[in-house]
């Protein structure tokens, strides 16, 4: 007999008895996951409620990667992942910090993506210093996990050269991962703390640009009314005014003219010459704007 096999007759004394000759309550099945799967398959709650408390760690990893505490979290029995999150057990391995599922991601990025409010602030009691930079395969630690799923307000005590210096393998920072998912509240949040608008990710798009390609129109507003810059080309050349043609992304198109108009008129009545050539440059070799829209910023002679 062995742990697979009580597990799946649910018999807590023949458990015990079986712990008691030594062996290890994780070993793998012929499948490559352990006693714990076969627990949840057939709803033994009782005995899982034991098993952890008895050396059954839900953080042991699988043979092909992956562990029990992520099928868990897929099966959404809220009772069972809140005895995890609540038995002080299953936390003192420091190696169950750094388990993943089969996207890279560890306990606390899964948690994150989950949901649920109620599971975060329990585990989140857990959290050290050291679990806010494991990084999943998209090279997201937990900040760029949190910015992504829009719930970066869920995490407390932000180190913000921490927040400044994450990017993940595509370059992407917190605000690109924030405009291109549409979360303006968290955008508003990071503008106060003062977080750079125009950083690039290894394309060229900055947050606008990532907002526009979303067409998260928003948070385009948003952007713009905190001076993002209305000039950009990604690193293949294409200008942001090119693209929202192409993609006929009309509605962000008449956003960004509206602010184009505004900040012209602010440049004329400052008399800025450099700022003045530079819009100039950019909309004789884009030509987002019709005849009218020309005249009516008195560009005639500049551009038709």
């Amino acid at each position: 007999m062995n742990f697979v096999e009580i597990a799946k007759s649910g018999s807590l004394e023949d458990w015990n008895a079986h712990l008691a000759t030594g062996e290890d309550p994780n070993e793998w099945d012929t499948f490559g996951s352990n006693a714990l799967a076969w627990i949840l398959k057939l709803d033994r709650f009782d005995l899982f409620e034991h098993v952890i408390k008895k050396g059954s760690d839900p953080f042991a990893p699988y043979r092909n990667g992956g562990a029990f505490i992520f099928d868990l979290f897929s099966s959404n029995k809220s009772k069972w992942i809140e005895t995890v999150l609540d038995t002080k057990e299953v936390w003192e391995k420091p190696q169950n910090r750094f388990v993943r599922d089969k996207e890279g991601n560890g306990i606390f990025q899964r948690l994150i993506q989950l949901g649920d409010e109620v599971y975060w602030e329990k585990a989140a009691l857990q959290l050290k210093p050291e679990d806010y930079g494991i990084v999943n395969e998209e090279g997201r630690n937990l900040y760029l996990v949190a910015a992504a799923e829009g719930r970066l307000d869920w995490i407390a005590n932000i180190e913000l050269e921490a927040l400044h210096d994450s990017k993940d393998s595509a370059g992407k920072n917190v605000l690109h991962l924030s405009a291109e998912g549409g979360y303006s509240e968290q955008i508003q949040k990071l503008l106060s703390l003062g977080f750079p608008l125009e950083d690039l990710d290894h394309e060229g798009f900055t947050a606008l640009y990532l907002a526009v390609i979303a067409d998260e129109i928003e948070c385009i507003e948003l952007l713009l009314s905190n001076g993002a810059n209305l000039l950009l080309r990604n690193h293949s050349g294409e200008s942001i005014t090119r693209f929202m043609d192409r993609k006929k992304r009309m509605h962000a198109l008449k956003v960004w003219k509206k602010e184009l108009f505004k900040r012209f008129a602010s440049i004329m009545e400052e008399n800025e010459t450099e700022a003045r050539q530079n819009y100039i440059n950019f909309l004789r070799l884009e030509k987002p704007l019709s005849s009218d829209e020309i005249a009516k910023l008195k560009l005639v002679d500049e551009l038709m």
